[in-house]
């Protein structure tokens, strides 16, 4: 299911239960109040560059210097849901957006080739792992992190997601509690 989908498709019921990544406010989400959540990572968002440090010379990139870095932005809904928030409905005039890719593997081919210069924004974890050549990356790319000073406060919450009190409708060996109890015991075990 694509991002896009992820709300109606739950709200619609056409799914139980969903894993997933939002934009979330940190701490408990009031926008996510009408779900159950169990929540699996939560990180921010950094940017890959393979501008030199003469053009993007800061060691993070704050909410009023984001919109002059040239950026690959994915088409996917959910990166686009922090800049909608952070920016507004219409952040494409807002910021200068040099090229729109559909997967982070691309805007990599794009940044590693040099036939774009910019920054692709993405999730921390995935800018480490390019750098650090566990994604294809290059020598020449660098992760500059976001700055604390975004508002509203978001970052990526990846968990498992339910519409509010539907698990108490069914019976404890119903398969939506089953799956429910094995992912919260399962994330339980990795907090340990």
């Amino acid at each position: 299911m694509r991002t896009r989908d992820f709300w109606s498709q739950l709200d619609a019921k056409g799914v139980d239960l969903i894993c997933g990544s939002v934009a979330a406010a940190p701490g408990r989400d009031p926008a996510l109040a009408d779900y159950d959540v169990i929540e699996w990572h939560r990180e921010d968002l950094a940017l890959i560059t393979n501008l030199p440090v003469r053009e993007l010379p800061m060691t993070a990139v704050g909410q009023d210097r984001l919109p002059k870095v040239p950026l690959l932005t994915p088409s996917a809904v959910l990166i686009t849901e922090f800049l909608r928030r952070w920016y507004g409905p219409n952040f494409t005039t807002r910021l200068r957006i040099v090229a729109e890719v559909d997967s982070i593997y691309y805007g990599l081919a794009l940044l590693r080739s040099q036939l774009v210069r910019g920054a692709l924004i993405c999730a921390r974890a995935a800018a480490d792992a390019a750098v650090q050549g566990r994604l294809p990356g290059s020598p020449g790319l660098r992760l500059v992190p976001l700055t604390d000073d975004y508002a509203p406060p978001l970052q990526l919450l990846a968990g498992i997601f339910a519409r509010k009190g539907e698990r108490q409708l069914y019976d404890d060996t119903h398969p939506l509690n089953l799956l429910w109890d094995a992912f919260t015991a399962h994330t339980q075990h990795r907090s340990t």
